[in-house]
């Protein structure tokens, strides 16, 4: 997803109220689904602006710490993306005085039910569908899979000459070798940028 269609999904993506923030996520931490629903507020820090990814919630609607040792991380934050989650915070607070007592707060969720539960991921599929049915239509692509947030967030950082240890520890990865095997379609243009610059160096 290109920088023009980020933006535009974004804006699109916005009418979710609910759910914006998780697609906001996405798109800024690299943080899988399961991750990102599983997230509570505990686990941020607005303050040193990171994330601490413990848990993920399964499709079963269970919560379960990461399968490895690389999947238990911290993740550094934009302001952008700080700022979005203090908005999105602000809503949830209001929504939970509406809802008094019924809502559970002992779950600290960051993306929840109005009642504070965990939401399934089958509504934020339906929900991301919505969204990107009509722009399918619109640019004539292919459906784009709700996971390409992820690597999209990964194709910028590289595109961008982040290091790919710092984008394999942001994802998660077992080893940098499993992110570059994975984005090794980006190399061929890093490698023309470095060529290019070396050149630069030595003219």
């Amino acid at each position: 997803m290109d920088e023009r269609r980020r933006k535009v999904f974004l804006e699109a993506a916005k009418k979710e109220d609910d759910l914006y923030i998780f697609f906001h996520l996405a798109l800024s931490t690299g943080m899988r689904p399961g991750e990102i629903l599983g997230l509570k507020w505990s686990d941020i820090d607005p303050h040193k602006k990171v994330v601490r990814v413990v848990r993920s919630l399964t499709r079963q609607m269970e919560f379960k710490a990461p399968k490895t040792g690389t999947g238990k991380r911290y993740i550094t934050l934009d302001d952008e993306t700080i700022s979005q989650l203090k908005s999105h915070r602000t809503r949830q607070k209001e929504k939970i005085m509406r809802a008094g007592k019924a809502y559970d707060k002992k779950s600290d969720l960051v993306i929840a039910t109005r009642l504070g539960n965990p939401v399934n991921q089958r509504n934020v599929l339906r929900t991301w569908y919505r969204i990107t049915e009509p722009l399918v239509e619109q640019w004539k692509v292919n459906q784009i899979r709700m996971y390409d947030l992820r690597h999209t967030h990964a194709s910028m950082m590289l595109s961008e000459g982040v290091h790919p240890k710092v984008v394999s520890e942001r994802l998660g990865h077992a080893s940098v070798r499993t992110t570059l095997d994975i984005y090794s379609h980006i190399t061929p243009g890093l490698q023309q940028e470095a060529a290019q610059k070396i050149g630069a160096l030595l003219d």
